[in-house]
């Protein structure tokens, strides 16, 4: 049997990691440890599945209190939003809007506004 642990990077990328072929007793010894590293490396269980959401279902970051909206590009997927200042107006940086993951890290700038 093989487990399959969907994780999201330290960057905030989804990451797909998949154990070789054991028996389920072995398996299952081996992942709390597995799980332990990981969470010591920086990598968070799939983080969609900790947001607070919506009656819907859709994700809101915890930090902003925002609705996040799917996004997908070149096979990756992520939900993010755009951070307003205090005026209600986009954050631009470099005349471009700052987007926040919902998360800390390189990818998610909008964390720290």
């Amino acid at each position: 049997m093989k487990a399959i642990i969907d994780t999201i990077s330290p960057n905030g990328n989804a990451i797909r990691f998949e154990t070789p072929e054991e028996p389920l007793e072995e398996l299952l010894k081996h992942l709390p440890a597995l799980e332990r590293k990981l969470e010591a490396a920086g990598y968070m269980a799939n983080a969609e599945r900790h947001y607070p959401k919506t009656p819907s279902g859709e994700p809101i970051c915890p930090k902003h209190m925002e609705v996040m909206d799917a996004r997908e590009k070149q096979g990756d997927h992520w939900f993010s939003h755009k951070v307003l200042g205090e005026n209600g107006q986009p954050v631009m940086v470099d005349g471009k809007p700052v987007y926040c993951r919902g998360h800390a890290g390189k990818l998610s700038p909008g964390w720290s506004y």
